[in-house]
């Protein structure tokens, strides 16, 4: 066990690798591999963070299918995301492939793009909605040969950029992007 300087140049001792999940448990969620980077950034070896990992496992503070399903449900439910990038995201945080399978199971595809579909209109209408309905003025000179500027009315090609960079598929945003260039936003 080695020791951290405090602020008044007292030290203490250094929390061993499981006190220190522990503590970080407590505050919130991880998946085993955002445990592990954290501790081995700590400066933990590999021997004690995986020796650590099989404890707090036993014990059941660390749930890997648990938090993965909390963070599915906060972010489907959520209507910020498409379900692609909800999986993305889970991927990045380090859970198995076999993990998500089993979370999107649970749903056919026809409910999960109808989902993706409501999520991009209602994220497009947030965005371009009041400039769809009403009239335009006319932006500074330079700006009318850009096409650029804030008050520009968007076409279906802003529209869909937008939801694609969210993560929608090409075929939600075609659709969405025409259903509201057609009834004006």
């Amino acid at each position: 066990m080695g020791f951290i300087k405090k602020a008044g140049g007292n030290f203490r001792p250094k929390k061993s690798a499981v006190q220190f999940m522990v503590d970080e448990l407590a505050k919130r969620d991880y998946s085993t591999r955002q445990l592990t980077e954290k501790l081995q950034s700590k400066g933990y070896d590999r021997e004690e963070v995986e020796s650590a990992i099989e404890k707090v496992l036993e014990w059941g503070y660390l749930d890997d299918r648990r938090v993965a399903k909390n963070f599915w449900r906060f972010h489907y439910e959520g209507h910020r995301y498409s379900v692609s990038r909800i999986i993305q995201k889970l991927r990045e945080k380090g859970f198995a492939a076999d993990v998500v399978s089993e979370i999107t199971s649970d749903y056919d595809d026809e409910a999960l793009t109808e989902r993706d579909r409501l999520v991009a209109e209602r994220l497009a209408r947030a965005r371009f909605g009041g400039r769809l309905a009403e009239v335009v003025p006319e932006d500074e000179p330079g700006q009318e040969e850009t096409g650029k500027g804030k008050n520009r009315r968007p076409d279906w090609q802003t529209i869909a950029a937008f939801l694609y960079r969210r993560g929608f598929s090409d075929r939600v945003c075609r659709q969405v992007a025409t259903e509201i260039l057609q009834t004006g936003g």
